[in-house]
């Protein structure tokens, strides 16, 4: 490892100094816990992750980048089942990752004015609990672009050394958008939750490409409050919100081509929002707070397609999640 700390490791600079580290056998930082404040890091693993920590990893007002052969964060602790968080506050990270993007045991916060890019292999973003609550998400994933997900419940799952229990868990399995302008294509799910999805605020743009997956995908529920969302992906196990939902969506199955503008009108022919694929599509999810339950709109793409759909707070799927 270029840096390796046994306990805790704070790296900060009161003059935002810049920190360049390579490593071409092992991770470029590995740590207990990690705290990068105020500073610029350079991070280059030919071998393994960019940062490596156990229990937590803390980045605020910083720039972080990372190029690595494995991941470009991860933090794991198979000691404790509320342990292995990450929180960027304020920071611009920018991840080129052959494998995961970043990957959590628990938590992963993303928050402020924070600019976040990834471009993974495998997934993009992986823990417990998403929490997008701030700046900028784009990532460009391999597999899915979020994956929430339950580390003890894997048959790979080493729990051997645990010393509490799943009874004792404080986060749910789930995904949150509240305040994050989120943008992933994804060869496998766009967001991925084991749990739950929930959007409040914000907006997500996702969209697909693989046969078997979808722009969205849970195992709980979709609940949707606020915010705006374009799902645009395969309509095979197309997935959209489900009741309890607050606000109006519109799903329809129709197909298009990756540069195609996708166009949403109300019956009287006033256009709602448009926006343009980035990938082919059979099945497109639009919400936003201007949508009226009980009303139907059209959506049309620039390459000739049109259909007609209803908005709704019920649930809405095409196959199983």
């Amino acid at each position: 490892n270029a840096i390796e700390a046994a306990g805790a490791l704070t790296i900060t600079s009161g003059t935002g100094s810049t920190l360049t580290l390579s490593s071409t056998e092992k991770h470029a930082i590995k740590a207990d816990s990690v705290t990068v404040d105020s500073v610029r890091l350079d991070l280059t693993s030919e071998a393994k992750d960019g940062i490596n920590a156990t229990t937590a990893i803390t980045i605020k007002n910083a720039i972080v980048n990372i190029t690595a052969t494995d991941d470009g964060i991860q933090v794991e602790d198979e000691t404790d089942v509320n342990s292995g968080d990450l929180t960027i506050t304020d920071s611009t990270v920018t991840i080129n990752a052959t494998d995961k993007g970043i990957t959590v045991t628990d938590e992963l916060t993303v928050e402020g004015n924070s600019k976040v890019t990834v471009v993974a292999g495998d997934e993009g973003l992986e823990g417990r609990y998403i929490n997008l609550t701030g700046g900028t998400v784009d990532i460009t994933a391999g597999d899915d672009g979020i994956n929430a997900t339950e580390w003890t419940t894997k048959d790979s799952a080493d729990t051997s050394s645990l010393t509490n229990s799943t009874s004792d868990l404080e986060n749910e399995v789930g995904i949150n958008i509240d305040g994050a302008t989120v943008t992933i294509l994804a060869d496998g799910d766009g967001i991925d939750s084991n749990g739950n999805v929930t959007v409040k605020s914000g907006s997500l743009y996702v969209a697909q490409t693989s046969a078997d997956n979808a722009a969205i995908d849970y195992d709980g529920t979709g609940i949707i409050s606020g915010g705006t969302v374009w799902a645009i992906g395969n309509q095979g196990m197309a997935q959209a919100f489900t009741t309890g939902s607050s606000q109006s969506y519109i799903m329809a199955n129709i197909s298009g081509s990756a540069g195609d503008t996708i166009t949403v009108t109300d019956s009287s022919g006033n256009v709602v929002a448009t926006t343009t694929a980035t990938t082919s599509f059979g099945n497109v999810v639009f919400s936003t707070e201007s949508l009226t339950s009980g009303e139907t709109y059209t959506i049309t793409t620039s390459s000739g397609a049109s259909v007609t759909a209803t908005a709704t707070e019920e649930g809405t799927n095409n196959g199983p999640g």
